[in-house]
């Protein structure tokens, strides 16, 4: 089977938004990798499937496709190797999204020893564990744990060039757990960092937005109540621009108005 022919229609699919018609593309693939014994391919296009059931939330078909990705694993011996273990990494970010965290833990231990053996230590690959580790102890309420997961990866990013996207992602999420762990000043320089990663790239979205939104907070909580207004401000419009008059966008609407009444009442009391 060719799979570069078969990636290139996938992406095309998602490219024109046609997400109604992704899953029977993606059935119709494996039916042929399947007929034409070809377990590369199958685990390749498992693979995807596991990604767009995590994201349409069918956590069913979800469970099936990590069992047969398994299954297609042992079949071609590949236990303890970087392919098997991205699969795993694959399978537990599936976990999480299932709320099975505890299996996504254990999927994720497995994934750290295994490139802990097989890759050099500034390996990429070590880095995106990290941080979708770190997802799950956010999820857990673990954020010191998150924090951890994150500095570990913030260093690898910074040693890759043309890495500033996950740079500035890497960098958000640190300045997020902190901003959980009470450590607000720090929180507020990772934050910031992210955003002028993001303004270097001319990258917008809702990485970008989520992170004008947490600098709010810090800075609210820092007392600079005019900037955190200027942060919910823009993430507002980011949001709206993006997703319309979503719940998140109503959500900082509140925000707003909670920092404008305070900023009445510091007024006030002066």
């Amino acid at each position: 089977m060719n799979t570069d022919q078969f990636f290139s229609g996938l992406d095309q699919l998602f490219t024109e938004n046609r997400m109604g018609e992704v899953e029977g593309y993606l059935l119709q693939a494996l039916e042929q990798a399947e007929r034409e014994k070809d377990s590369g391919a199958e685990l390749a296009i498992v693979n995807e499937m596991i990604g767009f059931y995590r994201v349409t939330s069918e956590f069913d078909k979800l469970e099936r496709c990590c069992s047969k990705a398994v299954e297609l694993m042992d079949g071609m011996g590949l236990q303890g190797s970087v392919p098997y273990a991205t699969t795993l990494l694959n399978i537990a970010n599936a976990d999480r999204a299932a709320g099975k965290l505890s299996e996504a833990l254990e999927n994720f231990q497995r994934v750290e020893q295994i490139y802990r053996q097989q890759l050099a230590p500034d390996d990429f690959l070590i880095a995106s564990l990290y941080n979708n580790l770190s997802l799950l102890h956010q999820e857990m309420g673990d954020f010191a744990g998150a924090a951890e997961d994150l500095k570990k990866a913030l260093p690898i990013v910074l040693s890759h060039e043309n890495a500033d996207s996950e740079a500035a992602t890497t960098y958000g999420n640190l300045g997020a757990s902190l901003l959980r762990t009470g450590e607000i000043a720090e929180a507020r320089k990772c934050l910031r960092t992210s955003l002028e990663y993001y303004d270097k790239l001319g990258e917008r979205g809702y990485h970008y937005s989520a992170t004008l939104s947490a600098l709010g907070e810090a800075c609210y909580k820092e007392h600079n109540y005019e900037e955190a207004l200027a942060c919910y401000r823009e993430a507002a419009s980011e949001i709206r621009q993006l997703f319309g008059e979503n719940e998140a966008y109503k959500i900082m609407q509140g925000n707003i108005q909670m920092v404008q009444k305070t900023i009445e009442r510091e007024k006030k009391n002066a």
